[in-house]
């Protein structure tokens, strides 16, 4: 499969509304016969040629973009169709054909264009420059220019010529059209965030221990805006049925206490991180307060078990493993992580 950029803003008011109707289109209306179609179909590119020295007197280079509208694109290759501050990608359906009355949208023929016997497109017995199209299907429509940052295919778009071949971006492009139709398109943000994530989580797992894990999860909250936050004692008191958490933060504004459990380990967190932190929770909390209280688990493990994973939902436990962690490093930022670490904090 190849990936087209294809533009259709000649005639304007006639391509925008075949678009509409799922054809794209190109000009070349001198060119609209039984014998070019099919001859430049089948790759004779010196009577394609000859016809534009016959009936334009020269050879230019706009032919080009005709020999790949007509010769080049294939029955389901991509198209890209830029347009004003937008862009929206489609499959080639059936074959390239001339403008005919079949194609024409009902819009069209009641604004009074029409086909006559010469094959061509006029409007009001005024010839149009409309000479070929291809049937098109959907694949993402009306995706937003300001929206995408692959560089690469922003600059592409600004190309001055009607159509290229643009499959080198094959990749971009699909990924751009998977994110579209799934309403997760990458921002700025995701970008960045995805271009130092792999860095954070690995720092995460070489360069703390649990304690420093712990110390970290607690600047986290302090960055937040926690009113106080601790690490409890390990010996603390009143605990019972492996009841334990490792930092408990409080946001008294909210009237919220969240108390966590966390683990630095690699591979997989079991249920047992959950057990400790729901049994901390029920014996902990005072339901005749004002408080809500929230448990939570983090983790610099790939993720949970299954079990784990019932067992928090079960108890309203939420899991968070080092890729969540670290984009929550990353939203909150980095200039003062340090501070996490020191004796006074």
């Amino acid at each position: 499969m190849n990936i087209w950029l294809h533009r259709i803003s000649h005639c304007m008011d006639i391509s925008y509304p075949l678009i509409d109707d799922n054809y794209i289109s190109i000009g070349f209306s001198d060119f609209c016969n039984k014998e070019f179609l099919e001859k430049t179909i089948d790759g004779d590119w010196k009577f394609f040629n000859n016809q534009f020295v016959e009936k334009w007197s020269n050879i230019k280079k706009t032919r080009h973009n005709l020999w790949r509208f007509i010769n080049e694109f294939k029955r389901g290759d991509w198209v890209l169709v830029p347009s004003w501050g937008e862009f929206s990608i489609y499959e080639l359906e059936e074959e390239v054909k001339m403008i005919n009355k079949d194609v024409l949208p009902s819009k069209l023929k009641e604004s009074g264009f029409e086909i006559k016997e010469d094959g061509k497109l006029y409007e009001n017995n005024n010839l149009r420059d409309i000479g070929f199209v291809w049937k098109v299907r959907p694949i993402a429509k009306n995706i937003p220019r300001k929206e995408v940052f692959e560089r690469a295919l922003i600059s592409r778009m600004k190309i001055r010529n009607t159509n290229a071949n643009i499959t080198d971006l094959k990749t971009s492009i699909e990924k751009i059209v998977d994110e579209w139709k799934n309403n997760k398109l990458s921002t700025f943000h995701s970008s960045l965030l995805e271009s130092i994530l792999s860095n954070v989580e690995k720092s995460i797992v070489e360069k703390l221990d649990p304690d420093k894990l712990e110390q970290l999860v607690k600047w986290y909250f302090y960055k937040i805006g926690a009113s106080d936050v601790y690490i409890p004692s390990k010996n603390e008191s009143g605990k019972e049925n492996g009841a334990d958490a490792d930092v408990i933060a409080t946001f008294e504004a909210i009237k919220v206490i969240i108390y966590v459990q966390v683990k630095h380990h690699q591979g997989c967190t079991s249920e047992w991180a959950i057990d400790q932190i729901t049994e901390y929770k029920n014996q902990k909390e005072n339901v005749y307060d004002e408080y809500t209280y929230i448990p939570w688990v983090i983790t610099s493990a790939d993720g949970f078990s299954d079990i784990a994973i019932i067992k928090a939902k079960e108890s309203n436990v939420r899991l968070i493993d080092k890729t969540d962690f670290s984009k929550m490093l990353i939203d909150i930022g980095f200039s003062d992580i340090n501070d996490a670490f020191k004796d006074n904090k």
